[in-house]
């Protein structure tokens, strides 16, 4: 294909006119063969076969940090990335074998070929199966990204409706276009010492035209090439070319979104608050409490000015008195809660003490690591599609390939698990190395986060901790409003029936909000009774596992909350002192929120007690100690 010119093939034409050798016995005698076939032949061989091997160990590496998380597959994130490493795997299975699978009548310019058609063929369909379905699978980790950044679908929708078409659109047609190539001969090895899709015209087939089998040699010239030929090109195009276009076109999609999310997420938090104190430390009290009432749930701060305040006179002006230092801290956490109520699951958006320490949103990191991704996929194709373009540029006949064109294509082609394995242990190796707490170096935090098993799901320790509970504890099933204790298959009557919805939520695992409620965000979040949607909920999960949050420990990650804990929200105390007038009236609100809370616990206290009376002729001891343990643990 790229090894002789005409001229020389001509040369060898005429020596075996000249002698009663074959035309394969002279060529494996020639030193220019001999040379090549022992130098680069096999140096390429062995430089394919070593990255090949890094990338399946990377690639089974991944399969294995998976497998042994705590969440398992149980995401779709973790299940694609499972989809691509097999495809990766499938790739690369053949490269290790040092050209073994070659045809034996190659073995004059391929060191090592030892194989026949058939073995050829069969790495030929593995290496096409693998590389499309391995392209596809970039293009569905894109798509799942925009499914959970763009469109902001809740797991159990992408799970669903969504997952199915991402596995079996990369299956099918990696696999349907790898028969029909089979079918039309089309694996053939011309002189690189790998079967791909391409015509047979090794070099001994210059000077004979196709279907012609030299003497000395079994597989006709041009095998592969005919009326299919052109159809053959423009296919491999569309299969090999488009997912490049996509991925960008999908990368743009992806930035674009998380860029209209950051803006409106910009308006909230306690940098509008700010605003609202002018130059001189006063703030205008009356505008804030109007739009940040408890009770009202009218919205937050109007988003907009963020930038105008000037704090120097709030920071001067501290309160050295006992009462008025009380005040002022019931007012703060007062504020404080406000403003996490106003936006529980993004505290990235929250103003920092200093704009370098703040750490990236969710959305931006699953951007990141789609990028990440999209670039994997690059650096292991891209010498591919170079060639591949100059090949249909130049003719199948008249390209030449430089040496160093050559190396490079051996080197990265078979990288794409070792790329994967970057990207998908990265955000772990990076938490750990800036951690201030450990002190890691670089191989440190790798080992580390190689090791971790990933953070558990949040209703995993739940499970767990209930399975650990004496069998006598009881427990609730709450739906359509009623409260039932279930012990043993018997149902006990409702502790806690006629407490009203309004009433304060208990802070227990074993009691949740009536089925029928449904709360969402609004366009303004409001600093009342702000309750998270399943949607976003779920929205929040997906993205921390697109965004391999789930590749740390949790106690790694509780590390780092430690650390970052004095710096997620700005402490409003210095901002209240602007509110000279307002710190008794705060404190009479603050008396009153508290003894609404008294007097919903003694509601609580004495509907449980009535109910319980009601059944004490009906119920055994037994019974009765398992109600009190459980409105002792609700009321807490």
């Amino acid at each position: 294909m790229f090894f002789l010119d005409h001229s020389t093939n001509s040369r060898f034409t005429e020596e075996q006119t000249a002698s009663n050798l074959s035309l394969r016995e002279i060529l494996q005698a020639t030193a220019d063969f001999i040379d090549y076939r022992e130098t680069q032949s096999k140096t390429s061989a062995i430089i394919k076969a070593f990255s090949s091997i890094i990338s399946i160990l990377a690639s089974c590496a991944i399969i294995w940090m998976i497998r042994r998380s705590h969440l398992g597959l149980s995401t779709t994130y973790h299940r694609l990335i499972l989809g691509l490493c097999i495809s990766d795997l499938v790739f690369t299975s053949c490269f290790p074998l040092l050209n073994i699978v070659v045809p034996s009548e190659l073995d004059y310019v391929v060191w090592n070929a030892r194989g026949n058609i058939a073995s050829c063929s069969f790495q030929g369909v593995t290496i096409t199966v693998g590389l499309i379905c391995g392209l596809y699978y970039h293009c569905s980790l894109n798509l799942f990204y925009i499914a959970v950044i763009k469109f902001e679908k809740s797991d159990e929708y992408i799970r669903s409706k969504i997952e199915p078409f991402l596995h079996a659109f990369p299956i099918i047609i990696s696999i349907v276009f790898g028969i029909i190539r089979f079918v039309n001969k089309n694996y053939n090895d011309s002189g690189f010492g790998t079967c791909r899709a391409t015509t047979y015209h090794p070099p001994h087939c210059k000077n004979f035209d196709d279907g012609i089998v030299p003497d000395g040699f079994t597989i006709p010239c041009g095998r592969g090439h005919g009326e299919q030929d052109n159809r053959r090109i423009i296919t491999t195009f569309s299969i090999c070319v488009i997912p490049l276009f996509f991925v960008a076109i999908s990368l743009a999609v992806i930035y674009l979104a998380v860029l209209k999310q950051e803006k409106k997420l910009s308006k909230y938090g306690i940098g509008p608050i700010r605003k609202h104190v002018n130059s001189s430390g006063v703030a205008d009290i009356s505008s804030l409490r109007s739009r940040c009432n408890f009770d009202s749930g009218k919205p937050l701060i109007n988003a907009g000015d963020v930038n105008n305040i000037d704090t120097s006179a709030v920071l001067k002006n501290e309160s050295t008195a006992t009462n008025e230092k009380l005040q002022t801290n019931s007012l703060a956490a007062r504020l404080k809660r406000c403003v996490e109520r106003a936006m529980p699951s993004m505290p990235s958006t929250c103003e920092r003490k200093s704009h370098k320490s703040k750490t990236r949103s969710k959305s931006r990191t699953v951007m990141y690591k789609a990028i990440a991704y999209s670039l994997a996929y690059l650096a292991s194709n891209l010498a591919f599609l170079i060639m591949f373009f100059l090949t249909i540029v130049k003719g199948n006949d008249n390209v030449n390939f430089s040496n160093s064109m050559v190396y490079f294509y051996n080197v990265t082609d078979p990288l794409s698990g070792f790329y994967n394995f970057i990207v998908f242990i990265y955000p772990a190796v990076i938490r750990l190395k800036n951690s201030k707490k450990n002190k890691l170096s670089w191989y440190q935090a790798l080992v580390q986060a190689f090791w971790s098993k990933g953070a558990k799901r949040k209703n995993q320790g739940r499970t767990l901790a209930a399975r650990s509970r004496p069998k006598s504890r009881p427990t609730t099933l709450l739906e359509e409003g009623k409260t039932s204790i279930i012990r043993n298959g018997s149902r006990v009557s409702n502790p806690l029936k006629g407490v009203g919805k309004d009433s304060v939520s208990f802070g227990v695992s074993d009691v949740s909000k009536p089925a029928e409620e449904k709360y969402d965000f609004p366009e303004n979040p409001t600093c009342g009774n702000l309750l998270q949607t399943k949607r976003h909920s779920n929205r929040d999960m997906v993205l921390s596992a697109a965004a391999g949050g789930d590749t740390l420990d949790d106690d790694v990650k509780e590390d780092d909350r430690e650390e970052k804990s004095g710096e997620d929200i700005e402490d409003p105390e210095p901002l209240l002192e602007a509110f000279p007038g307002e710190k008794q009236t705060s404190t009479n609100e603050l008396q009153t929120f508290n003894s609404t809370e008294k007097d919903v616990s003694a509601k609580r206290n004495t509907n449980y007690g009535a109910n319980v009376a009601e059944d004490e002729s009906a119920e055994s001891k037994e019974v009765i100690q398992a109600e009190n343990f459980f409105a002792r643990d609700s009321l807490m």
